[in-house]
C-alpha cells in the first residue's frame, strides 16, 4: 500500500533546492521533502541538482564562489534548520559517493539522523554510510541494468537490510521485479507525475511515491485512495 509521499525537488513549478521549493514543500504534511547534496571544495554541504553551472563544475569552487555565482544557493545546514522549525523531515539525495563523509558529518553535527533519509546512493556508498552512522536511514538506489543479475542484488539487499529500495517506476514492469518485493523490504519510486504511474506503483505494492505534482496526489488523498502517513 502507498504510504507515504516524497514532494520531488522542485515541484510545483518552483526553482529546485531554493527557499522558494522548500517552503512551498513545507505548505503541506509530506512524508518527505528531497533535496539534492553536493559538497563545495572548502567541504560545505550545498544544495544543488545539476554538478556544472555555466561550464563551472561546482564542487571545485568555495562556497562563497558558488554564491557569487549563483546566491540562490542553500547550504545543507540552512534546509536543516528550516525543517526543524516545522518538524519536517528531508530526502537527503547523495549526487555522488565522494560527498559522503562530509554529509554524514553535517548531519550528525545537527543532530538529523532521526528526521532525515538518504538516497542516490547504491549498495557499495551505502555501505559506508552504515559503517559511519548505523543510526542513519538509507533507500538504496536500484538500476535498471542490475536485474541481469537480480539475484546477487536481491541476497545483497536481504543481508542489508535498507530501509528502502529506490527504483524508476517504469522498472517494476520487468517480470523479475517480482524478486525485489520478495525481499519484503518497502520499495521508493521516482517520478511519479501522472494517475497512469500512479495505478502502476499501487499495483506493486509501492511504500512511497516520488512527484513533481502533489497536488495531483493531494487530491487522491482526498478521495481517500491514497493515504499519507507522517
Amino acid at each position: 500500500m502507498i504510504e507515504n509521499l516524497t514532494i520531488h525537488s522542485g515541484a510545483n513549478d518552483t526553482k529546485p533546492n531554493s527557499k522558494e521549493y522548500l517552503i512551498d514543500a513545507l505548505s503541506c504534511r509530506y512524508s518527505f521533502i528531497e533535496v539534492d547534496v553536493r559538497v563545495s571544495s572548502d567541504h560545505i554541504c550545498f544544495l544543488s541538482h545539476d554538478g556544472i553551472l555555466n561550464d563551472i563544475v561546482l564542487d571545485t569552487l568555495k562556497f562563497e564562489e558558488l554564491k557569487a555565482l549563483d546566491d540562490d544557493f542553500l547550504t545543507l545546514d540552512d534546509a536543516i534548520i528550516l525543517m526543524k522549525k516545522h518538524q519536517a523531515k528531508l530526502n537527503i539525495d547523495i549526487k555522488d559517493d565522494k560527498y559522503i563523509d562530509d554529509i554524514v558529518e553535517c548531519i550528525e553535527r545537527n543532530h538529523f539522523e532521526d528526521f532525515c533519509v538518504f538516497s542516490g546512493t547504491h549498495l557499495e556508498g551505502a555501505k559506508k554510510i552504515k559503517k559511519m552512522n548505523s543510526k542513519l536511514n538509507l533507500i538504496v538506489n536500484f538500476e535498471e541494468q542490475y536485474y541481469d543479475d537480480i539475484e546477487y542484488y536481491r541476497d545483497e539487499y536481504i543481508k542489508f537490510s535498507p530501509y528502502g529500495i529506490n527504483i524508476n517506476y517504469l522498472w517494476m514492469e520487468n517480470p523479475k521485479f517480482q524478486m525485489l518485493e520478495d525481499t519484503k523490504i518497502p520499495i521508493y519510486t521516482w517520478t511519479v507525475d501522472d494517475l497512469e504511474g500512479y495505478a502502476i506503483c499501487k499495483k506493486n505494492d509501492v511504500h512511497n511515491i516520488t512527484t513533481n505534482h502533489p497536488s495531483l496526489f493531494m487530491k487522491i488523498l482526498q478521495d481517500k485512495i491514497l493515504q499519507i502517513v507522517w
